[in-house]
């Protein structure tokens, strides 16, 4: 649709129109080209090719679709419209005074052209963006949520807009918080009508797109970090999360393992379609993560175990879990539903806790959170040793120790989810190979525990020093041992074969 000034709308649109679900409503992303450009068909384009490469998203919901093509000019790099900064918001610039009131004309264009047809679409709006238009999204959400029916924020830059004017200590300005935007724009935050406004907001843990622009020496970076701390966005999330239940608010916030910068279609769809007729609490957020203890003994021969687990972030937000207890089969065989609060520390005892202690071969807590750690911490009478609660498998790795007077057991198991092929190797202190074996196939969940003796002859054991393994899935293991005269009890997880520098190692 052409730009039409008398209306209030200086730039063109783009509307799409699929086949219409009922009740209709209108679905709108912010563009964003992804750079600045002076050329406005550089803009037009890349709205154009948005909005026909997510014109599925469109049919899947049956809404029709609306994309404006404001530009990003290049004359001016630090007024970053597709993400609706504050620079945006203060322009005087011919044609981009307010561009968020403008898309709200452009709304009201699209809602007149709809109703010719004989669509007339709600009142309110759905909303999606990533990346920066995410932040457009969140910002818009704070300026204008009487119009808003539902919002999704996906990955937006520095974090979303919080709905309060200070957090941790710190006053929070437009864009990251509301503190001062009577002055701004000349209205107080609309906090009633916010408060209706069905929200999701969610990042992966593997996206690090705003990693090269950090800087601390940036007075908006480091407003950011001392206020919700963390160099990577989703390091954040948990106090963002807690600025927004500080209100009452309709948001949920997730950070999706293994996603990097991009958006999280199946998740969006779900929350608008629910959202379609009327404003619905969120539902609870997925558990989508998994934090392996690897080793339970308890209820026999005198050993008993201790549980531990961590939610790391203080000032963050609730952990909800579940504590799953499997046999060496990965059966489960016990469940134990449980909340830590932020920054604290839940602590079990197996053989007072759970049935059966002694059919629990390890176990798994399962929760909405990847910001939790824990350990299990196994004993007999005069031993005890812990061994780190572990979230991720690996495909090769070895063992430091074998004891050579006492024992030592040596235990994988198989967190994939299909057989895991694993051969174990023996070495000599000069690294030289003195045996192998080729486990049979370990099912998944399966836990598999010998001591060495039972892998490798004795011969073989004679020189060896340590032992390394391969699978082609994804599996943790460990050894434990115990020295002859029984005053020595270790354990050890199984140790990566090549220390990786990864970009989550950078922004610890």
């Amino acid at each position: 649709m052409l730009a039409n000034p008398a209306k209030g709308f200086n730039w063109p649109y783009y509307l799409y129109t699929p086949v219409i679900k009922n009740p209709p409503v209108l679905f709108v992303e912010p563009n964003n080209t992804g750079t600045t450009s002076d050329d406005q068909n550089v803009h037009e384009t890349a709205a154009y090719n948005s909005i026909n490469n997510h014109k599925l998203w469109a049919n899947h919901l049956g809404c029709p679709y609306l994309v404006p093509t404001f530009p990003r000019p290049a004359w001016d790099i630090y007024m970053y419209t597709h993400a609706l900064d504050r620079k945006t918001i203060e322009t005087t610039a011919t044609d981009l005074v307010r561009i968020d009131l403008q898309l709200v004309k452009m709304i009201d264009d699209a809602r007149q052209r709809l109703a010719t047809k004989g669509i007339n679409v709600d009142a309110k709006v759905f909303m999606a963006g990533a990346s920066a238009s995410g932040s457009f999204t969140s910002r818009f959400v704070m300026l204008h949520p009487e119009i808003i029916k539902a919002a999704s924020i996906g990955c937006p830059g520095w974090g979303p807009a919080v709905p309060i004017g200070s957090f941790n200590g710190n006053t929070l300005p437009y864009p990251e918080g509301v503190s001062d935007l009577q002055t701004l724009v000349g209205q107080p935050f609309n906090a009633a009508a916010f408060q209706s406004v069905p929200l999701q907001v969610y990042v992966g843990d593997e996206d690090f797109n705003i990693d090269p622009w950090w800087n601390l020496s940036d007075p908006t970076t480091a407003l950011v970090h001392d206020t919700f701390g963390g160099r990577a966005l989703y390091q954040r999330w948990p106090r963002y999360e807690a600025a927004y239940s500080m209100v009452t608010s309709m948001a949920q916030f997730v950070v999706f393992p293994r996603m990097g910068h991009s958006w999280a279609w199946d998740y969006m769809k779900e929350f608008f379609e629910r959202n379609r007729t009327s404003p619905q609490p969120p539902l609870p957020k997925p558990q989508s993560y998994k934090l392996c203890l690897p080793h339970v003994a308890s209820g026999f021969g005198g050993y008993e175990t201790e549980i531990a687990l961590l939610n790391t972030i203080p000032g963050g937000t609730a952990v909800k879990g579940q504590l799953q207890a499997l046999d060496k089969n990965g059966n489960l065989l016990q469940t134990i539903l449980f909340d830590i609060l932020p920054g604290g520390r839940k602590e079990i005892t197996v053989g007072t806790t759970f049935q059966n202690p002694a059919s629990i071969a390890y176990m798994m807590f399962v929760s909405d959170s990847g910001f939790v750690g824990g350990y299990t911490r196994f004993s007999e009478p005069g031993n005890q040793v812990s061994l780190p609660a572990v979230a991720a498998g690996v495909n090769e790795g070895w063992f430091a120790k074998v004891e050579t007077e006492g024992w030592t057991g040596l235990a994988f198991v198989n967190i994939d989810t299909a057989d895991a092929n694993v051969v174990l190797t023996a070495y000599d202190e000069n690294g030289n190979m003195v045996g192998d074996n080729t486990l049979p196939p370990v099912k998944p969940g399966e836990k598999v525990s010998r001591l060495i003796s039972e892998f490798f002859a004795p011969a073989i054991l004679a020189s060896a020093r340590y032992f390394c393994f391969t699978s082609d899935k994804t599996i943790l293991g460990y050894t434990a041992s115990r020295s002859a005269d029984g005053f020595k009890l270790d354990g050890l997880m199984g140790l990566p074969r090549y220390l990786r520098t990864t970009a989550a190692d950078k922004i610890r």
